[in-house]
């Protein structure tokens, strides 16, 4: 749904849902600034456009008055908004929620986390099974992030979040006009998919470093990332990241590198005879690092 709005006298737009409450999340707009999406009759606030009103409008008076019909003609920057209130078939006025967009930070933080589980829980299994080195069981390889790929989908789909972004209080949300849920199974998967590309470059060489500090620029600069605005969605902090949360997070990530390094123990020696294949002097050099 494209969303309009009135800046400086000017009509400025469109942007999606989420955009919109990014942008008034990090104050370029109010709730009360001017807006328009199909089905309006007019300018209004944000906080009464039928797309946002669940998001934005506080709490008000029970009223008896009906809302004009919903039209599809965009209006002209200069028209008046429309002043009659939405009558709620239940006759209650819907709870206001406070949207809150997560930061750069605390979702990078939630990130590595999510991905230190899940590589620590892999190699302490295969150090337990006994399972025979290969490449692709590294975690440099993409085929090593499969199996976390389907696990970080599923966990979208039934509750809007993972463990990382579980300890960080963030959720990713659907955002509809009539409410916000989980994303379906098509938005669960792309999201996961668009993250693994264009967030992580596949974990492939120096990519993940070039690609996560575009999207970290991203964020900063409109509060949500290009996937989550094509696909609509939209991620919410429940709320504020403590600074015990933060520390909980960072030894987390400190205790699960010990568990990466103890299951890929008996690995060592297959992953140096291979560099030593390929570089005979790096070989050599990391098997001296390696002697007691």
């Amino acid at each position: 749904m494209d969303i309009y709005w009135i800046k400086d006298k000017q009509r400025r737009g469109p942007a999606t849902v989420p955009d919109i409450l990014s942008l008034v999340q990090s104050g370029e707009l109010t709730p009360d600034t001017l807006g328009w999406h199909a089905g309006c009759t007019g300018w209004q606030p944000l906080r009464a456009l039928p797309a946002l009103c669940d998001f934005l409008r506080e709490p008000e008076p029970e009223t008896e008055e009906e809302a004009p019909r919903a039209g599809d003609t965009t209006p002209e920057a200069g028209e008046t908004a429309s002043e009659s209130a939405t009558a709620e078939s239940s006759g209650e006025s819907p709870q206001a929620l406070r949207v809150m967009v997560p930061g750069p930070a605390p979702r990078a933080l939630a990130r590595l986390v999510d991905m230190a589980l899940y590589a620590a829980l892999f190699l302490l299994g295969c150090s337990l099974l006994r399972v025979p080195f290969s490449p692709l069981l590294l975690p440099g390889s993409p085929v090593f992030w499969l199996p976390y790929l389907l696990c970080e989908a599923l966990l979208l789909r039934l509750w809007g979040t993972t463990p990382g972004k579980a300890l960080f209080g963030i959720r990713i949300v659907c955002v509809r006009p009539e409410g916000i849920r989980p994303p379906s199974w098509g938005q669960a998967v792309l999201r996961v998919l668009l993250v693994f590309a264009c967030g992580l470059g596949m974990m492939l060489s120096f990519l993940p470093l070039i690609m996560g500090a575009m999207t970290w620029w991203q964020i900063r600069e409109r509060g949500v990332a290009l996937w989550d605005a094509r696909l609509g969605l939209l991620p919410m902090l429940l709320k504020p990241v403590s600074a015990a949360r933060l520390l909980s997070g960072v030894l987390l990530l400190l205790f699960c590198v010990q568990v990466i390094s103890q299951g890929m123990a008996p690995w060592v020696e297959p992953m140096l005879d291979m560099i030593s294949t390929e570089s005979p002097e790096l070989g050599e050099s990391l098997r001296r690092l390696t002697r007691p």
